[in-house]
Order: structure tokens, then sequence, then C-alpha cells
């Protein structure tokens, strides 16, 4: 599994990119290589309690851009914040730093502002391609 990943969790608190950090203008490719299935049980303790560092299926890279391809693959499905395309490979990712905007109340009440945060941080920062083949990431 491949995921493009700006803010730290995405799905039900899955923990994918410990560090991340939404406004440091780049996103981290974070791969879960295959695995035996021996491993899965720790590796699924690791996406919940913010250890993907520490595993030897797990790593990240840092990036600015990215251009992912699949060998032998003219198309990929990719979910974009959970909903299912398909798309050609390969497939070429940008970050745009500070150009998200949002309008908030001057003085919104704190729940709110902090569920909000955490609310636009999982849906505008978070994709993610499953494939199951071997990939090849290029990240600048």
């Amino acid at each position: 599994m491949l995921t493009v990943a700006n803010a730290s969790t995405f799905g039900s608190n899955v923990i994918i990119n410990p560090d991340g950090e939404l406004d440091d203008g780049q996103f981290e490719i974070c791969l879960i290589e295959p695995f035996p299935s021996s491993a899965a049980p720790g590796l699924l303790y690791r996406l919940y309690t913010n250890g993907f560092d520490a595993s030897d299926y797990t790593r990240r890279l840092c990036c600015r851009r990215a251009r992912i391809s699949v060998p032998g693959q003219t198309q990929v499905l990719v979910q974009v914040d959970g909903e299912p395309h398909h798309v050609a490979t390969p497939v070429e990712v940008e970050i745009n730093p500070s150009s998200l905007q949002v309008l908030v109340p001057v003085n919104p009440p704190k729940h709110l502002s902090s569920y909000a945060a955490g609310v636009l941080g999982l849906s505008a920062a978070t994709w993610g391609v499953t494939t199951g083949l071997e990939g090849r990431a290029e990240c600048s």
C-alpha cells in the first residue's frame, strides 16, 4: 500500500504519517510493503499507536513533488478522500503550499475550532493508492 499524506492520520485514526504537518510545504509518501500474515497483528497495532516507523515493512519519503508508477500498469485504483477512482499512470502529485483558504468565524467556540482543524486536515490532505503491485515513487 502506498499513501500520499500531508496529515498524520486517516480513516479510523490510523496514524500513517506520524510526523505529518499540514503547513510544512511538503507531503510524505508512506509505504507498507508486502508482509507475511504473521506480521499483520503487530503492524496493525503500530498503525494505531504511532509506531509506523518501527516496522520492518514500512517507510516514508518526504516530498514536494512525486511521480508514482507501477510497471506494466496503465491505470491504478486510487482512493481520494475515501472515494475510489481509476487513474492513468504515472500518477504525479505536487503540493501547493498555503493554497487552501478557509472561512471561519472571528471567535469560533473552542471545541469547534479544534474539531474543524482535524476534519480539514483529514479531508484536504490524504490521498492513497492501493495496488498490491510493485511500484516506483520518485520524490523531489
